[in-house]
């Protein structure tokens, strides 16, 4: 798979409720109520493939640099801290409600608690990192109900991640919606 668009580090979603998640991204309230899925860049975006986006206490539409911030610095900055594995992984939450493009920005997108987030320019490979279904209580973690692939090299297969409990039909949905990612690659 390919994905693009805004993207958070794995720490600030994981050992978290679908509720939690919503609030933390800036997802509008029921937005992961029919669930969605969790996705895992396998290689980290180049300084020219992305670009900072803020804190998701400011919508990505309202988002700008503030007077005096260099933003070579703060790509440098984010680019020092990422990881393929771990906490600082980056990832991106695909809800299966998908986006309004008639719905007002700042209701689809509310104000958040403010986890930082960055804009991926291209399609970059990622693997599916976790299906999120059981809304709203389920916690993202490898103890919880949520199906974690962590910190995988190469993508688990279609039939590995519906070993589980989460239905073939669920995840074909997901991959059909084809928004911000495709299967290519």
């Amino acid at each position: 798979m390919k994905a693009r668009g805004c993207f958070t580090q794995d720490k600030f979603i994981a050992g978290r409720s679908l509720k939690e998640i919503e609030t933390n991204i800036g997802f509008r309230e029921g937005r992961l109520s029919q669930g969605g899925i969790v996705l895992a860049l396998t290689q980290l975006p180049m300084k020219v493939q992305f670009h900072v986006a803020g804190y998701t206490n400011v919508s990505l539409h309202n988002f700008v640099i503030g007077n005096g911030l260099d933003a070579n610095v703060l790509e440098r900055n984010a680019m020092a801290q990422w990881e393929l594995t771990g906490p600082n992984r980056l990832v991106k939450v695909l809800p299966a409600i998908p986006y309004e493009p008639g719905l007002d920005p700042d209701e689809q997108y509310p104000r958040a608690r403010g986890i930082p987030q960055w804009l991926v320019l291209v399609e970059m490979p990622c693997i599916v990192a976790g299906v999120l279904s059981t809304y709203p209580k389920e916690f993202i973690g490898p103890q919880d109900k949520v199906r974690i692939f962590a910190d995988v090299a190469s993508p688990p297969s279609q039939q590995a991640i519906c070993a589980g409990s989460v239905p073939a039909a669920f995840l074909a949905k997901m991959y059909a919606r084809r928004l911000w990612c495709s299967t290519s690659g």
